[in-house]
């Protein structure tokens, strides 16, 4: 299982005896670590990776915001506008059709792209969520049989599709798969104390994802329409140029 952390007995004999093969990734679990969203600015610019943070690389040639007006934005992403009139837009931008429309998709792809890295995110944290309850549940089991005299029967994976039997008896801590080859040993209340703090950290963060998700697509929508108001408008004005140049011959 993935993206928990292992849970083991620590006891002199059994300490190894129980593998829950699941990675507890502390960064992704923490909300502050998903805080460091992307910055963009609000004209079409080249996007580049910084880590786990997405930024908008400045440009000098880059078209003005239309009227000066700033730009609502979630958690640095920013909001596309409505586009009412297609004419009066293009005079704020300072822009031909056809440069308007480049500097649409543009934007449209750069959604795109913070999409798929949100949505790799919330996959992570919807994998990690269950193996880390798991963990919390293997803890709570060890505490139940302590004191009870009975040794608890399992099954661990020894690798790939091979398990073994384990017999656990009293034990008062238990090692945490951290991940990156870092295993530590912790008491059973100080290991519930921190699991259970991974557990908010990471349903919260997913609270925020599904947010954050949300935002984009609707950021997505609007920019495609505007993308088909500007060609449609174009289209328009052809036909109306062409009509008047046959009236004028």
């Amino acid at each position: 299982m993935r993206g928990g952390a292992a849970v083991l007995p620590a006891s002199s004999s059994d300490r190894w005896a129980v593998a829950m093969a699941m990675r507890l990734e502390r960064h992704d679990c923490s909300l502050g670590s998903h805080s460091k969203q992307m910055r963009y600015s609000t004209t079409p610019q080249p996007l580049r990776h910084q880590g786990s943070r997405k930024i908008m690389a400045t440009s000098s040639s880059s078209p003005p915001q239309p009227g000066g007006a700033v730009v609502a934005e979630r958690r640095g992403i920013p909001a596309a506008s409505f586009v009412e009139d297609v004419q009066t837009y293009l005079n704020q931008l300072g822009l031909d059709v056809n440069s308007t429309l480049a500097f649409l998709q543009e934007r449209l792809q750069q959604y795109k792209v913070v999409e798929m890295k949100l949505l790799a995110q919330q996959r992570d944290l919807q994998a990690k969520i269950p193996d880390i309850e798991k963990c919390l549940d293997v803890v709570a089991t060890l505490q139940a049989k302590k004191g009870t005299g009975e040794a608890l029967l399992t099954d661990f994976e020894v690798s790939e599709g091979i398990y073994s039997r384990a017999r656990i008896e009293d034990t008062d801590s238990v090692c945490l798969w951290l991940g990156a080859n870092v295993m530590l040993e912790y008491s059973c209340e100080e290991a519930t104390s921190l699991l259970q703090k991974n557990l908010e950290n990471a349903k919260a963060s997913l609270e925020v994802l599904v947010a954050d998700l949300q935002f984009l697509r609707d950021q997505v929508t609007i920019t495609q329409v505007t993308i088909a108001r500007v060609y449609n408008w174009d289209v328009h004005q052809r036909r109306v140029r062409q009509a008047s140049a046959s009236q004028d011959s």
